[in-house]
C-alpha cells in the first residue's frame, strides 16, 4: 500500500524549531483550543513526528486536536494516519470512519480506510472501498495508486501495470509508479524490464533504501551476487538498521561463500529482529556449513524457542546431530520435523539418509516411499528409491524406479548406469548392453569404471 501517508518535506531548519516548539508547547500543556495551530501547521507537525518515526507525539497532537474540535473530519483522519503507522489498524479503521460521517463527500477517509484493511489482509475489502471512490472520482490517483497495490498482492500482476503505467505522467505518483512496475516486472521474472524501471525509480530518488532493496532482491534471483551487494549497501547506508537489505545481503555473501562475511551480516539483521526465525536458521545452517557446530546448535534452539511448531529448526538440527555422529538424537528430530509437517518430502528424505546410513535398510525404503509419495516428480527422488530397493536386493523394483525416473528425466546418466548393472545382475543381458550403450554415449569417460563395477558383481 502507500508507503508514505503523507509527508513533511520541509528543509528549512527555523521552521523545524518551530515545529519543535509546538510539539514542546503541546507536551507541557500549554496547547489549548484558542491558541490551537492553523491545519495547515497541525499537518506539518504530524508529518514532522512521521518523518522522525515518533508516532507517540503525533498521537499526543492528535488527541489533542481531536479533542478540541471533534467535528473536524481533518483532524480524525490525522489520528487515523498515525494509528495506521502505528500498526493499530482496527484502532485507525474507527478513527477513519469518524472522519466519513462528518464529511461524507470526501474520500480521503475511504482511501485510508482502504489502507487499513489493506494491512489487516481484507483485500477484497479494500479494493471495494477504492472501486466505490473511483465510481464517483475515476481519476483519484490515490485511490488508483492504492488499487494497483491491492492487485499486486492479489498476483493480478498485469492490472497493475495497466495502472501503474497510468501513473507514470502524475506528479506525485510517478516515483512509486515506477517502484512498483519494477516490483510487478520482478514477479512475472521480466528481469530486463524490471531493470529499467528500478533504475528509473531510482533516478526520481537516490534515497529510496527501499527501492535500492527491491532492486538486489532482482539482481540477487538472477544470481548476480556482488551488484545485489553493493545494492543492499545502498540501501544500509540510507537506512542503516533495515533489517531485509541486511539479511539478504548474508544470503549474497553466503552464495558468493564469503561465509565469515555472511555471518557478520546475519548478526547485525539478528541485532535488529531477535526473533526473526529465517535469520536464526541462517546463522544456524551457516555456522553448521562451518562445521562449528556448538554455535549452529545454540541457533537452532534459539530457533525452536521462538517458533517450537515450526519443523525447520528440528530439520536443521537433526542434520546438525547426523554430522556428528549422534544417529539417534538426529532420527529424535527427523520425527519432530515429521510430527510438524508430516507432508514434507524433505523431511522424509532426511529421515531416510540418516536410516541408509545405519544400516536401517527396509526403514530407509519405507521413508523413501513418503518421499515419492508427496514428490513424484523428482527424477532424483526416484534414483534414490531405486538405490533403496538394491539395498534390499529387490532389483526388479530398483528397475521400475530408474525407468520412472527416466521418463522425467531422459538424460539421466546415472539410471542408465544402474540400469545396465541391475539387468547384469537378474540375467538380462540383451538390455544390460541396452542400457550400457546409452550409458557409454552420455558419459564415455564413466565406461570404464562401468565395466569394472561389472566385473566386480560377477564375481
Amino acid at each position: 500500500m502507500n508507503r508514505f501517508y503523507g509527508e513533511f518535506e520541509s528543509s528549512n531548519s527555523e521552521y523545524k524549531d518551530k515545529l519543535k516548539q509546538y510539539l514542546k508547547d503541546f507536551r507541557k500543556g500549554g496547547i489549548n483550543r484558542s491558541n490551537l495551530p492553523d491545519l495547515e501547521t497541525l499537518e506539518d507537525i504530524i508529518y514532522y513526528c512521521f518523518e522522525n518515526e515518533n508516532y507517540t507525539d503525533a498521537l499526543f497532537v492528535c488527541d489533542k486536536w481531536t479533542k478540541e474540535f471533534p467535528d473536524s473530519s481533518e483532524a480524525w483522519i490525522k489520528k487515523g494516519l498515525t494509528l495506521l503507522r502505528m500498526n493499530r489498524l482496527r484502532a485507525s479503521i474507527v478513527c477513519f470512519n469518524k472522519a466519513q460521517l462528518l464529511n461524507p463527500s470526501d474520500f480521503e477517509s475511504l482511501i485510508h480506510k482502504s489502507s487499513a484493511f489493506f494491512e489487516l489482509g481484507n483485500l477484497s475489502y479494500a479494493l471495494l472501498l477504492v472501486e466505490k471512490v473511483l465510481e464517483s472520482d475515476p481519476g483519484n490517483e490515490e485511490a488508483l495508486f492504492n488499487k494497483g497495490m491491492i492487485l499486486t498482492e492479489l498476483y493480478d500482476y498485469g492490472a497493475a501495470i495497466e495502472i501503474f503505467n497510468i501513473l507514470l505522467d502524475s506528479d506525485e505518483f510517478s516515483r512509486d509508479a515506477c517502484a512498483e512496475l519494477a516490483y510487478c516486472f520482478l514477479s512475472l521474472e521480466d528481469f530486463e524490464t524490471a531493470k529499467i524501471y528500478f533504475e528509473r525509480a531510482i533516478d526520481y530518488d537516490p534515497y529510496d533504501y527501499y527501492c535500492w532493496y527491491n532492486y538486489g532482491m532482482m539482481l540477487s534471483q538472477g544470481a548476480k551476487f556482488y551488484r545485489a551487494i553493493r545494492c543492499f549497501d545502498f540501501a544500509l547506508s540510507i537506512k542503516n538498521d533495515f533489517t531485509p537489505a541486511l539479511y539478504e545481503k548474508g544470503k549474497a555473501l553466503s552464495a558468493l561463500g564469503k561465509v565469515k562475511q555472511a555471518i557478520e551480516s546475519f548478526k547485525l539483521s539478528h541485532l535488529s529482529s531477535p526473533k526473526d526465525i529465517d535469520i536464526l536458521l541462517d546463522l544456524a545452517h551457516t555456522y553448521l556449513e562451518l562445521d562449528e557446530f556448538g554455535l549452529a546448535f545454540f541457533y537452532f534452539n534459539k530457533a525452536i524457542k521462538v517458533d517450537s511448531k515450526d519443523y525447520e529448526p528440528y530439520l536443521g538440527r537433526g542434520a546438525a546431530y547426523q554430522a556428528i555422529f549422534e544417529h539417534e538424537k538426529a532420527l529424535l528430530d527427523f520425527n519432530s520435523a515429521l510430527e510438524r509437517d508430516p507432508f514434507n518430502p524433505s523431511i522424509w528424505h532426511a529421515k531416510a539418509n540418516l536410516l541408509t546410513a545405519q544400516g536401517r535398510h527396509q526403514e530407509a525404503n519405507d521413508c523413501f516411499y513418503y518421499v515419492l509419495k508427496y514428490e513424484p516428480t523428482s527424477a532424483e527422488n526416484w534414483f534414490d528409491y531405486a538405490m533403496s530397493f538394491h539395498n534390499i536386493d529387490q532389483h526388479k523394483k530398483a528397475i521400475y524406479c530408474l525407468h520412472s525416473a527416466l521418463k522425467i528425466e531422459p538424460c539421466h546418466a546415472n539410471a542408465y548406469n544402474w540400469l545396465y548393472l541391475f539387468y547384469s545382475l537378474i540375467d538380462e543381458t540383451d538390455l544390460a548392453h541396452k542400457y550400457l550403450r546409452l550409458a557409454y554415449l552420455l558419459e564415455p569417460r564413466k565406461f570404464a569404471d562401468l565395466l569394472k563395477q561389472s566385473e566386480d558383481k560377477a564375481k
